[in-house]
């Protein structure tokens, strides 16, 4: 069954294959990547691929990646996701990564922080998470706003750990428990 999640302006649902072409314009953009360890799509085909493994993650059971589009009256505006034992300790179920991406035309509107909120209720709430974690280079001074408005703690800095191009940069390791939820209603 596909997932659609609301909250104030935005819907969260799982990527469809006409989705590739939006993906491609996000994903395309050099300012989208400028803080990433991955390079800008050069080819829709890049974003074809990405959206095929969204759509193929839907039939997993148990179903380990919520990457979900966002829409803001009915516009494509980025993504939102939780994936399942990735980037921990361990590959524990109950412990999730948050990711998210915005077109730079809907930067400093508070979608990030509204998506992210939701996309936190739900791994908490249906998915029954311990706890969600989520990094970004030191140098990314909007993600690290979000971090900290949705109420996800610093735990730790990571010394030149994150490639960006050709060079090493620190990265903060942010997280969140079950029983802190309160802090993102």
């Amino acid at each position: 069954m596909p997932l659609r999640l609301e909250s104030n302006r935005l819907v969260l649902r799982d990527f469809i294959n006409n989705d590739a072409h939006d993906l491609f314009d996000l994903y395309k953009l050099r300012e989208t990547s400028e803080f990433e360890s991955w390079n800008p799509h050069e080819d829709i085909e890049d974003s074809v691929a990405l959206t095929r493994v969204w759509i193929k993650s839907l039939k997993e059971k148990p179903r380990m990646e919520f990457t979900l589009a966002l829409l803001h009256e009915e516009q494509f505006v980025g993504l939102c996701g939780i994936d399942l034992g990735f980037g921990t300790e361990t590959d524990d179920q109950r412990v999730g990564f948050l990711g998210y991406r915005l077109h730079p035309k809907y930067w400093n509107q508070g979608f990030a922080t509204e998506a992210s909120r939701r996309m936190i209720q739900f791994a908490f709430g249906d998915l029954r998470l311990h706890r969600i974690h989520s990094g970004c280079s030191v140098e990314n001074a909007a993600s690290i706003r979000v971090l900290e408005k949705i109420g996800f703690r610093l735990e730790g800095t990571s010394r030149k750990s994150f490639p960006i191009e050709d060079r090493w940069t620190d990265y903060n390791l942010y997280g969140m428990l079950d029983c802190e939820i309160e802090l993102v209603t």
